[in-house]
This record gives structure tokens, C-alpha cells and sequence, in this order.
């Protein structure tokens, strides 16, 4: 059934004192898929001095601007109208085994998504975990049983962190937000093998929604 979501998103960024010049990049606009259709998007910035668009190594839409004047509040607001096919969804793949994953084949094709990088590096306990996980278990299970393990062990609280907060520091903390629990996921998946990239989206709170039902995030 082909479904119709209307996004409006907002982002507010305050300072202290006034700031001259501040240079951006925004990935607000859904993506183009076989299932999904971006029918209207529109980003608004008060007070930008001009705006430009590109596509990057992903495929995403980069919208960049410059607000050049004195200002304390910069408020970015993308609206956007998306069109929802499920069924034209690819099917999930079947499960791999671990000796699958480790051949050169999947290796070459995955390996941006293998490179562990400063900020997934997964702390020493959470490795161990991973690694005890995927011993008892084949790749599809120890998947969702790391996503769980840190889904439980972490507490979700906004302003705990930062964009510069690495997987690391996180745990430490055993508290954060989205960033935060992508960040570990995606580096205990890849220090036991299985590739895994960090996506932004947004996901509708109830799977059939009512017409017209709104749903309201921060």
C-alpha cells in the first residue's frame, strides 16, 4: 500500500555571542529509491546568504549555505513530501554464514563498511561482548543480539553528548543519543565481522497510521 508522509524538520542553533559567518551542510531531503519517491522538498534558512546543492559519494543531497551576518540564532527548517511504496522494498538477503563473511569476495565488496574508525572503535567490554555473541550464534542472531545488548546497557539522554562524542566515550558513560547507539552498534558489528554503516532517516512511531495522524520528535 503506497503511503504519503508529510516531514517537517527543524533545527535551532544558539550562541552566546553574536557570530559573523557560519558555513553549513544539511542532509535534510529523503532520498530517491525504487520505493520511495521525494515529491516536494524545501529547505528554508533564515538569514543565508545563498544556498548550493550537490550529491555525495552516498547519494544523499547536500544542501550548503552561509548565514555572512551578526547573528546569535540560526533556524533551519526542511519540509518535505515523500511517497512510500513497502512492497517495492528489496527482500532481505538470506543469512551468511561466518565463513561467507570472511571471504575475500565480501571483504572487497564491504569493506568501507569493515574500517573501524575513532569514532566506532568499540571499548574493550563491549568487544569481548561482541566477540562472545557471535560465538554462540550465526551472523543474522548476533546482529540483533548486540543491537539489544546495547540497547539495554545504555540510557537515552539528550545533551549527554556531543557530535564529537566517539562509541567509546559513550559506553563509559553508558548513556547518549541515537548517534551514540549507532556509533557502538556499527563498531561491535565490524570488530567481529559484519558489515555495518551508520544511515540517518526517520521512522514513523506506529506502523499504520492513521490519515492525518501527526507524530512529534525532538
Amino acid at each position: 500500500m503506497t503511503a504519503r508522509y508529510q516531514i517537517h524538520h527543524t533545527s535551532t542553533y544558539r550562541y552566546d555571542q553574536p557570530v559573523t559567518a557560519s558555513f553549513n551542510e544539511a542532509r535534510l531531503t529523503p532520498r530517491a529509491t525504487p520505493w520511495q519517491n521525494p515529491l516536494e522538498s524545501l529547505l528554508r534558512v533564515d538569514g543565508a546568504s545563498w544556498q548550493h546543492r550537490y550529491v555525495d559519494y552516498w547519494g544523499t543531497q547536500v544542501r550548503v549555505f552561509e548565514a555572512d551576518r551578526p547573528h546569535r540564532e540560526l533556524v533551519v527548517q526542511a519540509s518535505s513530501l515523500v511517497e512510500v511504496d513497502p512492497t517495492r522494498r528489496p527482500q532481505p538477503h538470506r543469512s551468511l554464514s561466518w565463513q561467507e563473511l570472511a571471504s575475500p569476495e565480501v571483504i572487497e565488496s564491504m569493506g568501507e563498511f569493515l574500517v573501524q574508525l575513532p569514532t566506532t572503535a568499540p571499548p574493550a567490554e563491549l568487544a569481548a561482548l561482541a566477540e562472545s555473541l557471535a560465538a554462540e550464534q550465526a551472523p543474522a542472531d548476533t546482529t540483533q543480539a548486540i543491537s539489544t545488548a546495547v540497547h539495554d546497557a545504555m540510557t537515552y539522554l539528550p545533551g549527554s553528548t556531543g557530535v564529537q562524542t566517539v562509541a567509546a566515550e559513550a559506553w563509559s558513560a553508558r548513556s547518549g543519543v541515537c548517534q551514540d547507539y549507532a556509533h557502538l552498534v556499527v563498531g561491535a558489528l565490524r570488530h567481529v565481522g559484519v558489515p555495518a554503516r551508520y544511515v540517518s532517516g526517520y521512522i514513523h512511531p506506529k506502523k499504520n497510521p492513521a490519515l492525518g495522524e501527526p507524530a512529534v520528535g525532538e
